[in-house]
């Protein structure tokens, strides 16, 4: 039995707008660096026309952990994952359009993935501690696959582990009927 249900992952904060167009994302890599006690992490395209869009830098002490990225295949999607805590990690999602645009999902990926669990585990996210998102990989331009993950807090050796599906497209998670 499969479960689905449909997000809120509306690509409403534009962190960069080019003005030419084109028929693929311009090639691009993710430069991360440490800036004194922050992170920055940049999307430098090879094209100098397009200048260098900032994803994340924090002028103040972010989390000391090094933030971790991961681009899809055809380079439309940038999978951002920042350990928070012990255990803990949040997620988003960006996505690079045809003109160079990067584009932020308003909602985090790991919140989603939460909401869908919370829909059909018998353990909620408010009662688990070591949350986030593990074993991610694209499998193909238009899916991304993720283990959610969390402890409970009252029950040693309980929790939940789902394997999970994102569809890019239709911006729905999906999973088969597993409880943890």
């Amino acid at each position: 039995m499969r479960l689905a249900i449909a997000s809120s992952a509306i690509f409403l904060t534009e962190v960069f707008a080019a003005s030419t167009a084109c028929s693929a994302p311009p090639a691009y890599a993710i430069d991360v660096s440490q800036v004194e006690a922050a992170w920055r992490a940049e999307v430098k395209f090879t094209d100098a026309s397009h200048p260098a869009v900032t994803l994340i830098y924090d002028d103040e002490a972010g989390p000391p952990w090094k933030p971790l990225f991961k681009k899809s295949p055809d380079g439309r999607w940038i999978l951002y994952v920042q350990k928070t805590g012990s255990g803990d990690n949040i997620a988003w999602l960006y996505t690079v359009d045809d003109a160079g645009r990067v584009l932020r999902c308003e909602s985090r990926l790991d919140w989603m993935a939460w909401q869908f669990s919370d829909t059909i585990s018998d353990h909620k996210m408010s009662e688990l501690y070591h949350t986030g998102i593990d074993d991610w990989t694209w499998t193909d331009r238009e899916t991304l696959r993720f283990t959610l993950r969390g402890s409970h807090a009252k029950k040693s050796g309980t929790g939940v582990r789902l394997h999970l599906e994102y569809d890019l497209k239709t911006n729905k998670i999906t999973s088969d009927a597993t409880k943890g």
